[in-house]
């Protein structure tokens, strides 16, 4: 097996157990609230808590690994990855999972940040960089589109299994990855790292992630919004004041004075929005209204994960032989198109029809990912690559906190917290008038993540054949 391939074997592994992580709890949520005994916003946490730490760290993984070398930094990640995944397994309350799926994150973002840099650096050479870099996508979104899947299964068993069974999977990947890594991408910067900058980033990142959050699900008062302003206007300036005079900058001007890049980076925000939280609404769909078991909803969502991951390749070699904005374009619409009949459904949808749905948005995301990764990580020299993709990863990852923000409490407008609560535990047993309020929110839900993508089609068009 060439160096190539042995490299990409082992990054694709690594990255499609990292974006598992992100999903595989939330079929398993039902089970962890009646054991603990805790609320739907509470559980809710326990997903989005992994996502935010994922975009606090991400820029500062990505400027660590260009100075320090990929190969050590993806290793690093992989250990801490699988530690906290054995800790998690033994939770004794909701607050430990919260907490400890932090620093879960931090290695799947070690992981997700070094695995699209070094498969840059080996595959740009090779002129194959969109089929590489659609392959390791396939890893990351079709392992987040898959993780439900296996969550289902395993919280048959029991929800524990859902974090255990990343120990022995990422031991393997440890042991396949000696001596693959070594060597073959260690292009780094020489610059040290802009701590101030980067801690004030993530400071800023955090802090809007969790007013965005935190503050659509409970009655705040508008005393506490203003506080709230202020204390966003204040970190923007000083950051602003801080990046403008530093060489080294977190957030390197020289890519976002690329148009190429910066809308890129938009566009790459949008479709986070449009399709980060689809997975928990159809959970919410299917163990709600529908009344499945973990199990079944698990089956159902097949053909979501399947379509994924098997346009993926496609559409990466599509974008090594083309435009790759174009291409982009295309999976977006497809994304639009099934978020537009998600809009539709209500009690009588056959659960057939909903999966059909989400096999055209899981077509659309499959065609998306690969060919706007290439493009973008075509972008910067080779020093910058990995503080290229963590930016991406977490344009992408913000997306999906943003989609949580916006989409739970359109729901929530039409059924209260304490209802959502019983029609998430009792299915199909909840009363058919609150059933009814339910999938109403979930239609307004899907007609704002329509428009979302809708609204990026022109956006990625209008980046042109060329990153130059």
């Amino acid at each position: 097996m060439s160096s190539g391939r042995q490299l990409l074997s082992v990054t694709t592994s690594a990255a499609a157990l990292s974006g598992m992580a992100g999903s595989a709890l939330i079929l398993a949520l039902p089970s962890i609230m009646v054991e603990f005994h805790v609320n739907l916003i509470y559980t809710l946490w326990i997903i989005l808590s992994y996502l935010i730490a994922l975009v606090s760290v991400l820029t500062i993984i990505g400027a660590i690994t260009d100075r320090i070398g990929r190969s050590n930094t993806f290793i690093i990640g992989v250990i801490i990855f699988i530690i906290f995944s054995l800790i998690l397994g033994f939770s004794p309350s909701p607050l430990f999972i919260i907490v400890f799926r932090i620093f879960q994150a931090i290695g799947a973002g070690f992981i997700m940040t070094n695995s699209s840099a070094m498969v840059t650096e080996v595959f740009s050479k090779k002129g194959n960089l969109g089929f590489a870099l659609s392959v390791n996508q396939i890893a990351v979104s079709a392992g987040f589109a898959i993780g439900p899947i296996i969550g289902g299964i395993l919280t048959e068993i029991s929800w524990r299994w859902v974090f255990w069974y990343n120990v022995p999977i990422g031991i393997v990947i440890l042991l396949w990855s000696r001596g693959k890594l070594k060597g073959t991408f260690e292009s780094k910067n020489p610059s040290r790292i802009d701590w101030v900058g980067a801690l004030a980033f993530s400071a800023l990142i955090t802090y809007v992630s969790l007013i965005l959050t935190i503050f659509p699900l409970f009655n705040v008062s508008s005393y506490i919004y203003y506080i709230s302003t202020v204390i966003i206007i204040v970190l923007i300036v000083f950051l602003i004041f801080t990046e403008r005079r530093v060489a080294n900058a977190i957030f390197d001007p020289q890519l976002f004075s690329n148009r190429s890049f910066s809308i890129s980076m938009l566009v790459n925000l949008l479709n986070g929005t449009a399709t980060g939280s689809l997975i928990f609404l159809l959970t919410l769909i299917f163990q709600g209204p529908y009344g499945m078991s973990p199990l079944k909803a698990a089956f159902f969502m097949v053909p979501f994960a399947a379509s994924w991951s098997l346009i993926s390749p496609l559409s990466g070699k599509l974008a090594d032989r083309g435009n790759a904005p174009m291409v982009a374009a295309i999976g977006l619409l497809f994304v639009a198109a099934g978020m537009w009949m998600l809009s539709t459904v209500s009690l009588s949808t056959p659960s057939v029809i909903l999966s059909v749905y989400m096999t055209i948005v899981g077509i659309g995301a499959g065609m998306f990912n690969s060919p706007n990764n290439k493009f973008i990580m075509s972008i910067p020299p080779p020093h910058k690559r990995g503080l290229t993709s963590g930016t991406m990863s977490l344009f992408r990852n913000f997306g999906s906190i943003l989609s949580f923000s916006v989409l739970i409490p359109v729901i929530l407008i039409f059924v209260p917290l304490s209802s959502l609560l019983s029609i998430f535990i009792f299915g199909g047993g909840a009363p058919a008038d609150l059933l009814s309020k339910f999938m109403i929110g979930i239609r307004f839900a899907a007609i704002i993540a329509a428009v979302t993508a809708t609204v990026a089609i022109p956006l990625s068009i209008s980046r042109g054949k060329s990153n130059k």
